[in-house]
């Protein structure tokens, strides 16, 4: 059983985009975000996880992670977190950050951790500049639409024959 909350258009592309999300533990995970195969595969297992919005899209982008936070628009390219899987640190990955890797990234390599700092709280997500105008009408105080909680009790892993 887990506690998970998935955004719009969020676990929909990808071989094993989301299986084992939040099993035994508890995910959020925003708009736009998990696409790819095992993109967030196992994510939050035995954990706590949020994912923020257009974040961990390529394969194997943010699997395994155990604990912490990703900003909006991060882990965006294949492996660009998994070396951070299994972790048993509460880790934060910025907004915009960690979508290659590197030697200064989250992660060299898919098994390698790179020399960014993940810890500290999450920074407030970016804003559109003051400067910037725009013909659109001013935010709305209504809760977001589109989010489901789904309460996982049980997993039983068909044969795709089954399907």
């Amino acid at each position: 059983a887990g506690d998970i909350t998935i955004g719009d258009n969020s676990c929909l592309s990808g071989v094993y985009a989301c299986s084992y999300l939040g099993q035994g533990g508890v995910a959020a995970v925003g708009d736009d975000s998990c696409s790819g195969d095992r993109a967030c595969y196992a994510v939050a297992q035995g954990g706590h996880v949020t994912i923020g919005s257009s974040s961990c899209v390529g394969t194997n982008a943010c699997k395994n992670f155990k604990y912490g936070r990703i900003g909006d628009g991060s882990c965006n390219c294949p492996d660009c977190c998994g070396c951070l899987k299994n972790s048993d640190d509460s880790l934060v990955v910025q907004h915009n950050s960690c979508n290659k890797l590197g030697d200064a990234e989250c992660c060299k390599s898919a098994t390698e951790r790179g020399e960014m700092n993940l810890s500290g709280p999450l920074a407030p997500a970016p804003t559109a500049s003051p400067m910037a105008q725009t013909d659109s009408p001013p935010p709305t105080a209504h809760p977001p639409t589109g989010y489901y909680k789904i309460k996982v009790t049980s997993v039983r892993l068909v044969d795709s024959k089954e399907l």
